[in-house]
């Protein structure tokens, strides 16, 4: 007999787990290998989500589902007609979206930066973008203050919840108190560069080759 699957599902739109070396990616992965843990909450839920990189389903342990699409999925006509309970857009930034406007959709917000890197028709789609993801959340994510402010200085956002959630860290309360320090055995014993994310030329990590040669106790 087959065991029925839970009634309630929930799809994290993370076609970005494909690269873990990417900030995205790594939020998809460490986002998913989290609720992997949650047994009470996989109890009640069923968690899917896009992916197709063997390491990553191996360590999720089975807990979570997958479901595959195609590049095709990010038109409006070729979208997922799934029947979802919750849809979560994992980051502001992807194609990918639900067929029907009735899915519950839960959208989390990183910045809102490419006001300030896109111009042209580049600027007004990705505006559009957003504006259309706003309208269609049943509630917000921001994974900092400053992201929710600046959404909101050049957004408008409906009166839904709102969560800032800050990204990388475990607070409590919204305070400064970490639950847990997690570092690597090796610890160096002089100052050093370090980076989390691609490095990309917007990022400007050119800039750190002429100023090398100032920081002579680098590692």
């Amino acid at each position: 007999m087959k065991t029925p699957y839970p009634p309630k599902n929930i799809f994290l739109e993370t076609h970005n787990i494909k690269n873990l070396h990417s900030g995205f990616g790594q939020f998809n992965f460490n986002l998913a290998k989290a609720l992997s843990k949650e047994t009470e909450f996989l109890s009640e839920y069923e968690v899917i989500l896009n992916c197709n990189n063997k390491s990553v389903k191996d360590e999720l342990n089975g807990n979570i589902s997958f479901n595959k699409y195609m590049p095709i999925t990010r038109y409006p006509l070729f979208r997922m007609r799934q029947n979802f309970s919750l849809w979560h857009s994992v980051n502001q930034n992807t194609k990918i979206e639900p067929a029907s406007k009735n899915v519950p959709y839960l959208l989390t917000i990183h910045d809102v930066n490419f006001l300030e890197e896109e111009s042209g028709k580049r600027l007004d789609f990705r505006i559009n973008q957003l504006k259309n993801k706003i309208k269609r959340s049943s509630a917000i994510v921001y994974v900092s203050e400053f992201a929710k402010q600046n959404t909101h200085a050049h957004f408008h956002v409906p009166d839904i919840p709102e969560y800032v959630i800050y990204n990388g860290n475990n607070f409590i309360n919204n305070t400064a108190e970490k639950t847990e320090i997690n570092h690597t055995k090796y610890i160096p014993n002089k100052p050093f560069i370090f980076s989390i994310g691609q490095v990309v030329e917007k990022k400007n990590f050119h800039t750190l080759i002429e100023m090398l040669r100032f920081l002579s106790d680098i590692v």
